[in-house]
């Protein structure tokens, strides 16, 4: 079972059919081109409006930027029947290259279901939404890390947990569309201690990392550091064997070696449930467990890139993309 929904999150990014025609009828009757996009089958049971990611651009058939209003402002989708429409953010649009669109599916239960996407308003639409309506109520952080400059990072989220800048952390290219680059010597993002971060359990901490060098117990994600108080709450590390790590509190809990090797984009994930474990997923896969045992610390503060005193030595070095807290096990 637990290999299989990291998979889905990572196969549903992939535009699996699109067929361009003109709109007619349904809620958005009134625009010019509508695409019915299906994906592949979640192999471990249905999801349930669930985030897909659509990426566009100049070499997908039916599709032409010129179409579309200057910003994707006119962009839409809706549901099988043409009758709901459906939440959705723009992540990134790129009218000389690839686009990112967050949609939240329905259903996902077979390669049956499908949803429409429509653009060409002839007459000025408002643009989406921003206010976190793409992602439920389980999501309690998605950074999709993509500002090119300043010192605040967005959470897509309703909960709107943003993070501010210490050290020198930079733009750099993502696994989807911008990241930012931590530079292993005192570079991290803190985003506090708000309400919605006290995660519980079941809880699932994820991102994509492109490890520039491994060191022992380089923090992508970690509740608390050292820098607030001695203990701590919930953290993922890649350790310098190639290894994931994640602390209770009281004991250090890794993965077996998963072969995480420095210049390389890998998905990385843990879940726990509140059974006494943790499980390690790479790239979608489930690959080791360990035990666990160790309740949330509320005062804590969640650091991205440094668990300890900056430049102490367990500090990421690389680049993190797509970093999210859930209340819900994904595996």
């Amino acid at each position: 079972m637990g290999t299989r929904r990291f998979a889905m999150v990572m196969r549903a990014a992939v535009l699996a059919a699109f067929l361009a025609s003109a709109a007619a009828g349904g809620v958005f009757d009134g625009w010019g081109y509508r695409a019915r996009l299906s994906f592949f089958q979640p192999l471990d049971g249905p999801l349930a409006n669930f985030p897909v990611l659509i990426v566009l651009g100049t070499n997908v058939p039916g599709f032409q930027y010129s179409d579309c209003e200057t910003d994707g402002g006119d962009l839409r989708f809706a549901d099988s029947n043409e009758t709901a429409a459906l939440n959705y953010e723009i992540e990134k649009w790129d009218p000389s290259g690839e686009s990112f669109v967050w949609v939240q599916v329905p259903l996902l239960e077979s390669t049956n279901d499908f949803i429409y996407m429509y653009w060409f308003r002839a007459t000025s639409a408002a643009p989406c939404n921003t206010n976190g309506d793409a992602w439920d109520a389980s999501a309690r952080a998605v950074w999709h890390l993509s500002e090119p400059g300043g010192a605040t990072y967005r959470d897509s989220t309703a909960n709107a947990n943003a993070g501010t800048k210490g050290g020198g952390t930079t733009p750099a290219a993502g696994r989807i569309g911008g990241a930012q680059s931590f530079d292993g010597v005192g570079d991290y993002i803190d985003f506090a201690s708000p309400d919605s971060l006290d995660v519980a359990q079941p809880r699932t901490v994820s991102a994509w990392i492109r490890p520039a060098a491994l060191v022992n117990y380089g923090a992508v994600i970690g509740k608390d550091s050292q820098r607030s108080g001695a203990s701590y709450s919930y953290m993922m590390c890649c350790h310098g064997d190639g290894a994931l790590i994640a602390y209770d509190g009281g004991t250090w809990r890794p993965s077996a070696n998963l072969g995480v090797t420095a210049g390389q984009w890998y998905h990385v994930a843990y879940e726990t449930l509140g059974d006494g474990w943790i499980r390690y997923y790479l790239n979608g896969l489930l690959r080791g467990s360990n035990l666990w045992s160790h309740a949330d610390n509320t005062n804590h503060s969640v650091y991205m890139g440094s668990w300890y005193a900056p430049g102490t030595g367990y500090d990421f070095n690389g680049v993190i993309d797509e970093g999210r807290i859930e209340a819900v096990a994904r595996g």
